[in-house]
């Protein structure tokens, strides 16, 4: 035996510690469709995530019955991976209020729309999922995965990780149930954005992190993913991505026929251009912007349709029940016969101080691009690009006005963009309606990082 005492290393062992969690999920049959038993789906949860100290509770609530407007529920989705449209919103409306926290699985059967055998439809970091003709287990983590973690798929056009069907992972769509090192990390910290955009089906947005921040190169092998970043350099302000829990709701305002009667509200109307349609063009864009910034958003309509007709009180409660900080209302203005009257004017309440502040952000920002004149009604020298108004008046809450007197959060505005029956304005409107959502949504960030609560 050797008398050498020099001490070798054989080898190195990386361990990850991570602190046990727990994951509630209700499942809700609609319309009296199949689900897995609880205990089955629990069994299934806890050995597929097992590996990420993740325990499951699954109960199973009452049917809910839901009338669709085309007789079955319709699928579709976006390829942001982050809506849902509007037989969903319809299902979810008809549920109602959600637990903090928990999840929920809505079980749908014959659904039209779908690609093929498309099993269920989860968008990232929401409450809300929706499983189609009782699938396998598998397959419903697989969901979970996208709204309760914040899993994306392994592969994306570019196979930027792993084409579609080559892997066992859990994300693929083999129905397998492996999880890779990168994977772990997000399901302790869904917040965490570090390799998410990487996995995006949409390349679309993906480009444009791209462009905005960064080239990247990596290396990757299933068990350990390594990057390096190289950050561009860029003319922009405001860093793209803030971290915040706040919420925001968007509001374009009116919409075209209601689900419940023929009855339709265009908004204001210059030469067969309607008001609803501006505005649902600009909301979409500062929705866009706020997701591409890391910023929770809702909105209260996403398409020409309104589910439950043209009232704030209902606008409100989509507000509310998504606890969201934020409220920002769009609309357009406008005078009849009076070609004259221009500018850009944001409403808040004028005792709150924080609408206030949210409202010189968005205006200021306008302001600086020159996109609008601050003048309005054909003043000179009178700036009236943020009005605080006192009083109430719409005492009964259904007015535009009443988004402002009655959002119950941190700060709301309502936004009139610019004058629909003046022709400047309105080719404003309508050719920079993306550079006038990306001013608002940047504002809004502007407000949670130095003027929020």
């Amino acid at each position: 035996m050797s008398s050498d005492t020099t001490e070798v290393i054989a080898g190195k062992l990386n361990v990850l510690s991570f602190d046990r969690q727990n994951k509630k999920v209700y499942l809700v049959p609609v319309n009296n469709a199949k689900t897995p038993t609880p205990e089955t789906l629990k069994n299934a949860l806890n050995r597929i995530y097992a590996q990420t100290v993740t325990d499951w509770e699954v109960s199973l609530l009452s049917n809910i019955n839901v009338t669709f407007p085309n007789g079955k529920m319709t699928h579709g989705g976006s390829n942001l991976v982050s809506l849902y449209n509007a037989d969903q919103k319809l299902v979810i409306n008809t549920f109602g209020a959600m637990e903090k926290d928990a999840l929920y699985l809505f079980f749908v059967e014959n659904v039209t729309g779908k690609d093929g055998d498309m099993a269920g439809y989860m968008p990232l970091q929401r409450q809300a999922g929706f499983i189609y003709d009782n699938p396998s287990t598998n397959i419903i983590a697989h969901e979970l995965g996208h709204g309760a973690f914040n899993l994306r798929h392994t592969f994306s056009s570019e196979k930027m990780i792993a084409a579609q069907g080559s892997t066992d992972n859990l994300m693929d769509y083999k129905g397998n149930t492996e999880l890779w090192k990168h994977q772990w990390k997000l399901i302790q910290d869904p917040e965490s954005k570090l390799f998410g955009f990487l996995e995006d089906e949409s390349e679309g947005e993906m480009s444009t992190l791209q462009d905005s921040l960064y080239f990247f190169r990596y290396n990757y092998d299933p068990y350990g993913f390594f990057m390096m970043f190289d950050k561009k350099n860029t003319n922009k302000d405001n860093d793209l991505q803030i971290n915040t829990p706040k919420k925001i709701a968007i509001d374009p305002g009116h919409g075209d026929k209601h689900r419940t009667n023929t009855k339709a509200d265009v908004g204001s109307i210059s030469n067969e251009n309607y008001e609803k349609d501006i505005v649902l063009k600009i909301a979409l864009s500062v929705r866009d912007r706020l997701l591409e910034r890391n910023v929770n958003t809702m909105m209260t309509r996403e398409e020409d349709i309104i589910v439950d007709g043209e009232v704030i009180k209902w606008r409100l409660e989509m507000a509310h029940k998504d606890s969201c900080d934020i409220f920002v209302s769009i609309h357009t203005n406008s005078i009849r016969n009076n070609d004259k009257a221009h500018g850009f004017v944001v409403i808040y309440k004028k005792d709150n101080e924080s609408s206030k502040k949210l409202a010189q952000r968005i205006a200021d920002n306008i302001d600086a691009q020159k996109l609008f004149t601050l003048k309005t009604f054909g003043t000179d020298g009178t700036r009236l690009e943020i009005a605080g108004l006192e009083g109430r008046p719409f005492a009964d809450g259904t007015g535009r006005l009443g988004v402002i007197y009655d959002f119950q959060g941190e700060a709301s505005v309502l936004i009139e963009v610019g004058f629909i029956s003046n022709q400047q304005d309105l080719n404003t409107m309508k050719e920079k309606y993306k550079q006038i959502g990306t001013e608002i949504a940047d504002a809004i960030c502007d407000y949670i990082q130095y003027d929020s609560k």
